[in-house]
Parts: C-alpha cells; sequence; structure tokens
C-alpha cells in the first residue's frame, strides 16, 4: 500500500490584501464583511498611528470613511458608532482593567500559543482578543467573580452555567445580529475548551446558550475549508480515527453519514484504490482513493491489531448502537472538538464537516483548471487553435483521466502537507 508522508511544520498565516479605501464598493457589504473590513483593513491604520484598535473611534472613522457612514446610514440604519459598538463588538475600556490577574494570565497564554500566533494574521489574533476581553469583562461585571474559580469543581457547574447564561443576556443586549452573537460564543466555547486541555476548567459552561437564545446563523451555501485550514485540522488530530475522519471529508469528499458508515469491505485496494457504494445520493458509486491513504492504513491497522475478535469492520464503529456504527451526529461533534482544538474557525464560528467536504470541490475544481492549462499547452505544442481537437483526438480517456488524477493529487498534498 503507497504510504503518504505528511508534514506539518512551519504553517503560516494567510493575509488578505489590503486595499485601497477609495476601491472599496462599502454599499456592497453586508454588515459581516464591513466587520471583517474593519480588522482588516480599518484597524491596521489606525494602528499605525498608535490608536487603539479595540476602542469605538467613531468620528475618526467617519471622517475618514465617509462610504463605510454611507453604507451604514443608508443600507443598514446604522451609525458607524452604533456599528463598531453592537457589530465590531468594542466598548469604551473602564478606567482600570477589571479581568482579575490569574484569568488574564490565562488569557494571554492562550492568546501567545505558537499554534495561533504562527497561523493567524495580526488582525484575527487581535479580533479574537477583543472578544474574550469583552466576555470576561463582562462576566466580572455582572457576576463580581472571575471565570477561573468554579471551573475546577463538577459539582459547581449548574451554579456557572447560570452565570454564564447572565453574561449572555447582558450581550445578547449589546450586540447587534445574530451572527455576531453567535461569533463572540464560538470564541468564547473555543476558550472555555483550551482551559479543559490545560486542566484549568472540568466542564464548559457554555453548552446551553445557544439552546437558550436560539441565535440563527445566515442561510448560504458551506463556505469551503482553506488549504491552511485543513492542515490545521489534519495536525491536531492526536489519533487514527480523527485523521481518518479528516481524510475522509476533505480528501476524499464523503458526507457525514457516508464517514459514519463506511466499512472495510468497501475499500478496495488494488493499483487503483477506492471506496465502492451500492448506492450513493447524487453521486458516482465508486470514489478514488487519490490521496489519504496513509490515515487509512493506520485506522485499519490499529482496529486489526486492538486483537478485538467481534470487530464489525465499521472503521467507526459503536458497540452501542444498533447499527454497529456511529451516528453522523457524533461524527459532527468529534468534527467541532478536533476544529476547537486546533483553533480552526470559519469568520468567527466553528467549521462544520460540509466545509471540509466542500473543500475538495473546490480542490477538484482547480484540479479540473490545471488539467485544461495542460491541454492548452498540448494545443499550442501542435499548432491548433481548438482545444476540442486536442481532448478528442490526442488524449485518451484514460490519459485525461490519468492527467486529472495528478492534478487532484498535487491539491490535496499542498493542504495536507501544507508547511
Amino acid at each position: 500500500m503507497p504510504i503518504v508522508q505528511t508534514q506539518f511544520s512551519g504553517l503560516t498565516p494567510t493575509r488578505r490584501a489590503t486595499m485601497p479605501r477609495n476601491e472599496i464598493r462599502w454599499a456592497a457589504q453586508d454588515l459581516g464583511s464591513l466587520e471583517d473590513l474593519y480588522w482588516d483593513h480599518i484597524a491596521p491604520g489606525l494602528r499605525a498611528e498608535d490608536i487603539d484598535v479595540h476602542k469605538p473611534h467613531a468620528t475618526i472613522l467617519t471622517q475618514r470613511y465617509p462610504g463605510l457612514d454611507y453604507a451604514l446610514r443608508e443600507k443598514h440604519d446604522l451609525t458607524v458608532g452604533e456599528f463598531l459598538k453592537t457589530v465590531v463588538g468594542l466598548e469604551e475600556e473602564p478606567p482600570e482593567d477589571p479581568i482579575p490577574e490569574k484569568v488574564r494570565t490565562a488569557l494571554e497564554n492562550y492568546l501567545d500559543r505558537p499554534k495561533l500566533t504562527h497561523r493567524r494574521s495580526d488582525a484575527t489574533v487581535e479580533t479574537i482578543r477583543s472578544r474574550l476581553e469583552r466576555y470576561l469583562r463582562t462576566y466580572v461585571d455582572v457576576n463580581d467573580d472571575n471565570i477561573l474559580d468554579n471551573l475546577s469543581d463538577p459539582s459547581a457547574e449548574g451554579g456557572e452555567q447560570d452565570r454564564v447564561m447572565a453574561v449572555f443576556y447582558r450581550l445578547e443586549d449589546e450586540l447587534g445580529s445574530d451572527r455576531t452573537k453567535r461569533k463572540y460564543l464560538s470564541r468564547v466555547q473555543q476558550f472555555y475548551s483550551w482551559l479543559e486541555r490545560r486542566g484549568k476548567a472540568e466542564f464548559d459552561p457554555t453548552t446551553a446558550v445557544l439552546d437558550e437564545f436560539g441565535w440563527e446563523s445566515s442561510p448560504s451555501d458551506p463556505i469551503p475549508l482553506q488549504p491552511d485550514q485543513v492542515a490545521g485540522l489534519y495536525g491536531a488530530a492526536s489519533t487514527s480515527s480523527e485523521r481518518v475522519m479528516v481524510a475522509a471529508l476533505a480528501a476524499w469528499g464523503l458526507r457525514t453519514g457516508e464517514v459514519a458508515r463506511l466499512k472495510s469491505n468497501q475499500i478496495i485496494l488494488d493499483e487503483d484504490p477506492r471506496i465502492e457504494f451500492e448506492s450513493r445520493k447524487n453521486g458516482p458509486g465508486s470514489v478514488s482513493l487519490i490521496y489519504g491513504l496513509d490515515p487509512l492504513a493506520d485506522r485499519l491497522d490499529q482496529l486489526v491489531e486492538n486483537g478485538d475478535k467481534d470487530w464489525n469492520g465499521f472503521l467507526f464503529p459503536s458497540s452501542s448502537s444498533s447499527s454497529g456504527h456511529v451516528s453522523p451526529d457524533t461524527i459532527r461533534n468529534r468534527f467541532t472538538r478536533l476544529a476547537n482544538a486546533a483553533d480552526v474557525d470559519m469568520d468567527g464560528e466553528t467549521p462544520t464537516p460540509k466545509m471540509a467536504r466542500r473543500y475538495w470541490y473546490e480542490a477538484y475544481t482547480s484540479a479540473q483548471g490545471r488539467l485544461l492549462e495542460i491541454v492548452d499547452e498540448f494545443k499550442e505544442d501542435q499548432g491548433s487553435t481548438s482545444t476540442d481537437v486536442i481532448t478528442s483526438h490526442y488524449l485518451s480517456e484514460e490519459r485525461k483521466r490519468k492527467l486529472r488524477r495528478q492534478a487532484m493529487r498535487s491539491e490535496l498534498k499542498a493542504a495536507f502537507e501544507r508547511g
């Protein structure tokens, strides 16, 4: 079986190019995009002048960015000041920092981790800081307490959930859209997950917040993960189960339910490695394993070497399920925990398995584009003006398939071995 070597060192953040202010179409942006533009475009300029980007400097922005002022007033019925406070989430800083010293230390340790600072832009780290500091200050203001005092006592979980809920009731009144509130919640949940991993918390007190408020996310097609985010997820995977889950979603393009039900007898490991399906919704019955044989081999070896004579052949078995395998919800929950551990987020929210599968489609589209580039080179070499002539007469179906697989393998390798 071919073995794929993977390296995940030296990851660097993808930085968005700064646009001249007169090239930004302010009125065409939704509030989420305007918030991103604050951190990615406006904040760097303010910072260069030693202006605190975590405070709402409405007057400065109104004067310097009339397009932003117009878009907010005419399209969103907001002033610049209201936008900075309710959408971006900025607030006037109190005379003294109310965050207790040991909580401040934990926050700084969280923000200073190489895993965060090496993969994220300065603007992204500042966004994370702003949201967490606001949550922590509000917690102190509402509860006259700090978040660490009760997290080490499992018997205090009920009371701590009430205290956290009180904080989000305050933020519910102060923040604007459901999208912004979900961003705050997602960031806070990732912080609590980190505290658990560091042994500073025995539980996450935010689990009931979303059910309580029901903040809705904007309906849209899943946004694909970026290659560095795929690398982050795979690099954070510490078990063969987690690694093959990421590979199945992002390298093989399987649906969440297909991952949960995947069985060893579906996997064909010959000269053309593939997964065979008896029936498959809106997709081919055979999925080529172009990349990702290494985590698959590790997972199969582990299941076999465990010596469990009752193993039922599922890659994600479950002894408590009548089906013999885990449910799609279990895969989603495992993916969520992995994303939080990897500090991978999509515009402030935890990504879903659909976003990993969507990456596969993006990679496939890119591979198709590379195939067309190769055909164009053939066309020039042959002195032909028609791409159709080249694809019909000079490239057999087998040759086109081989070139397409090579291009796709390069796309996947660039993500899984990004470094």
